[in-house]
């Protein structure tokens, strides 16, 4: 992992432990990555969520439903 990639995963863990504090710029970002389909970012936003617990807004709830459910990334073949 460089340097950079670590900044990038200590930054979005950040975000998440804002939830309480800032709970419009997670709403944003998660917006965000639902639009862009970044499977790598979904992937990070599931491994550190954790601190959205006690905070978790209906758009969380919304992109959790969106990416997992209503979108499924590959079909299911009989």
């Amino acid at each position: 992992m460089t340097r950079n990639d670590e900044y990038k995963d200590n930054l979005n863990k950040i975000i998440f432990h804002s939830a309480n504090v800032l709970p419009k710029k997670v709403v944003t970002y998660l917006q965000e990555i639902a639009e862009r389909n970044n499977i790598d970012a979904i992937e990070e936003v599931f491994k550190n969520y954790q601190p959205l617990a006690y905070h978790i807004p209906k758009e969380f709830i919304d992109f959790v439903i969106d990416v997992l459910i209503s979108k499924p990334r590959c079909p299911i073949t009989p």
